[in-house]
């Protein structure tokens, strides 16, 4: 055998392991946006049609609906983490609207 063959399969043999091994898992996202069944609804139904509608007055609604039933404590309690990103992405879309300065009101929600 010659000398560059050698390497060739010390190589091989070398890398055969190296390949099989499965890559490390990531870590996992504890966000659960499927449960309850009101964040279900909220998030595959209104969040999409807010985000679509033009910035105004139907937007405006369509938010503060959806703040509406995520302020509700039996909601919140069952999912405080799927609950808390929600609002903060309305929240993201509720200041990009004209008029609407980086802080609001209850009131205003």
């Amino acid at each position: 055998m010659t000398l560059i063959s050698r390497f060739s399969l010390l190589a091989a043999l070398v890398a055969a392991p190296l390949a099989a091994q499965q890559p490390a898992a990531g870590p996992t996202c504890p966000v659960d946006l499927n449960q309850p069944k009101d964040i279900i609804t909220l998030y595959n139904i209104s969040r999409p049609r807010a985000i679509t509608l033009q910035p105004g007055d139907e937007r405006a609604k369509v938010i503060k609906d959806i703040m509406k039933t995520l302020a509700n404590q039996k909601v919140a309690a069952q999912n405080p983490l799927g609950v808390n990103l929600f609002a903060g992405q309305m929240l993201l879309l509720w200041t990009m609207s004209p008029n609407q300065g980086p802080t609001a009101t209850r009131g205003q929600l």
